[in-house]
């Protein structure tokens, strides 16, 4: 609904454009290089442009993108290698973003509906003379999308054993007596949490979440406040202090001591849900919540 909204005012702005035959006269050439910033929410730029002896209308989308890009010519749906007598627009749709770069005679006409995040576009015009023209688009962070909820819509699964870490520790007494050591196998162990979408759009939103944890017995869950995408690396307080054990250590005995630490993945699959405020619709993206925790240890003791 919100695409055919946006393509009608896409659509009446460039047809008014186009009954004004002034438009049509000697258009100005662009600069070899050109930059434009327009509003995130509803900002808009247009400008003549040379349309005789052009080859080619193009912007170098990443493969991440195209799926969110639609190309229209005199006919209806085209493609990117339409030729540029036939271009009419060039529109840039998903939930966080969209965008027209409309084509009316010798005028461009570049429309924001909606931008979550700021954004850059490479607009580039070549030409059969050798020449290509580069339009660098900025635009501007809108409204953000609005968090909602987050809700699982899987069980969680356990993979055990997924890693192996050795950390070795040295403890020389130079003393006359024996001494003991207590270790404390996790003070220095790294958990890693990330929630990933399945959409590359809904990266780095900020987001309050249920997150699965391990106290050092079971596999409870807490609230945390993720970015999505981000990797995030903690120490769980408990670790600093669980699971010590004592080491005797001889008299003029240096001890060499080897822990392997075993670290259980767990994951989680659900669908986090959004508003877009400046459009006025909600959205929601499936994604998998991973952590990984050390669960248990063994270790070995060598006297030199």
């Amino acid at each position: 609904m919100w695409r055919k909204r946006f393509l009608l005012v896409i659509l009446s702005l460039t047809l008014a454009a186009g009954c004004n035959p002034g438009i049509f006269v000697d258009a100005p050439e662009l600069p070899d290089y050109k930059e434009v910033t327009i509003e995130g929410d509803g900002g808009s730029w247009e400008c003549p442009f040379l349309r005789e002896g052009l080859k080619r209308i193009y912007i170098n989308y990443p493969v991440s993108d195209l799926e969110y890009v639609t190309y229209y010519g005199s006919g209806g749906i085209t493609g990117p290698d339409c030729h540029p007598s036939e271009l009419e627009s060039i529109v840039f749709e998903n939930p966080a973003e969209c965008y027209s770069i409309g084509f009316n005679g010798n005028m461009l006409y570049v429309t924001c509906g909606y931008s979550n995040r700021q954004d850059s576009i490479l607009l580039n015009f070549e030409y059969d003379w050798g020449v290509t023209k580069t339009v660098h688009i900025t635009i501007t962070q809108g409204r953000p999308l609005t968090a909602l909820f987050a809700q699982y819509e899987t069980d969680l699964v356990l993979e055990e054993d997924f890693e192996r870490v050795v950390r070795q520790y040295g403890f020389l007494n130079n003393g006359p007596i024996p001494q003991k050591v207590v270790v404390y196998p996790y003070s220095s162990a790294q958990c890693s949490s990330i929630v990933v979408p399945e959409a590359e759009w809904a990266e780095g939103m900020n987001l309050t979440m249920e997150r699965p944890f391990f106290d050092g017995q079971d596999w409870l869950y807490e609230q945390a406040d993720v970015v999505t995408g981000k990797m995030d690396n903690f120490i769980p307080s408990w670790m600093m202090d669980s699971g010590q054990f004592t080491v005797e250590v001889p008299a003029g005995v240096k001890a060499k001591v080897s822990i392997m630490l075993h670290y259980t993945r767990a994951g989680r699959k659900g669908a986090m849900h959004f508003r877009n405020t400046a459009a006025g619709f909600e959205t929601s993206v499936n994604f998998t919540c991973t952590v990984i925790y050390p669960v248990s240890y063994e270790y070995g003791v060598e006297y030199e």
